[in-house]
């Protein structure tokens, strides 16, 4: 399956990667933790050089697949994003909004390993962000996770 998935991405177009990028964190559920690095990095590699849809997509599960990577690499990752968010390379807003909806969990996520202010500096860009629905995500999403 693993040689299958990647001739898949490899040769895929916008519909496809749409579709991977949108169920990537269901194949993240269900592999070990170095299955996702090895196989299913690449793709979210790939993933976030494409168009904004295909990010957004990507986006919308971003808590599972940070939490189903090992903890170093999770933090790359958001680190990553977090510089990205911070240099306008994320993508637009609708983007943004996706990445605000899961930062509390990263919080969680993070709980053992991380620098508390580097996820606070994010959460305070989105809510600072001067679009609404970016505002309202992060809003949502500390008040789904029941961050107090």
């Amino acid at each position: 399956m693993t040689e299958l998935y990647r001739r898949l991405q490899s040769r895929a177009g916008d519909k496809i990667m749409r579709m991977l990028a949108a169920s990537l964190h269901e194949l993240a559920k269900i592999l070990r933790p170095d299955q996702v690095e090895q196989d299913l990095l690449p793709v979210y590699q790939r993933c976030l050089t494409c168009n904004d849809e295909i990010r957004e997509r990507l986006y919308e599960h971003l808590d599972v697949i940070l939490s189903r990577v090992g903890e170093e690499q999770g933090w790359r990752m958001f680190l990553d994003l977090a510089k990205a968010w911070k240099d306008g390379s994320l993508g637009g807003w609708r983007a943004r909004e996706q990445l605000a909806l899961h930062l509390p969990s990263f919080l969680e996520t993070f709980r053992e390993t991380w620098q508390g202010e580097q996820v606070l500096e994010v959460l305070k860009d989105a809510l600072l962000d001067p679009f609404a629905a970016v505002r309202d995500g992060v809003t949502k999403g500390v008040s789904g996770n029941g961050v107090q």
